[in-house]
């Protein structure tokens, strides 16, 4: 929807479909992104790796985690969301997501340094 608040054209959304005010683009991006959330495809595609990596953080990363000490959970979350985009969305290896999470989010947060990012190094 375009009817959003003067910040979001400000922020390091740039003109995405998250954040664009201008009908026609935002169109055109919904477009493109719509199929990719239609009920069959997450039903199919999405939700079955989606619940795999979800029992693989509550039932093996988790306890790993907390045998090691205290478990920062703003990680543990950024880590999870990272890895549910690399293996349900973008259909990558859980391999190729446990490799590169972390490097990957470091660069996000680099690049796109913003009034709605945190700085704080141990996020």
């Amino acid at each position: 929807h375009v009817k959003k608040s003067y910040l979001y054209g400000q922020s390091f959304l740039g003109d995405g479909v998250l954040s664009t005010a201008d009908l026609a683009s935002w169109k055109v991006q919904r477009a493109h992104l719509v199929p990719g959330f239609l009920p069959s495809s997450l039903r199919e595609q999405v939700f079955p790796a989606s619940l795999a990596r979800a029992q693989h953080a509550c039932f093996v990363r988790m306890p790993h985690l907390m045998g090691a000490g205290e478990v920062n959970m703003s990680e543990f979350l950024l880590h999870e969301a990272m890895a549910q985009l690399h293996i349900s969305l973008f259909g990558e290896e859980e391999s190729f997501s446990e490799a590169h999470n972390r490097a990957l989010r470091d660069g996000f947060s680099t690049l796109l340094q913003g009034p709605l990012v945190s700085s704080r190094a141990d996020l």
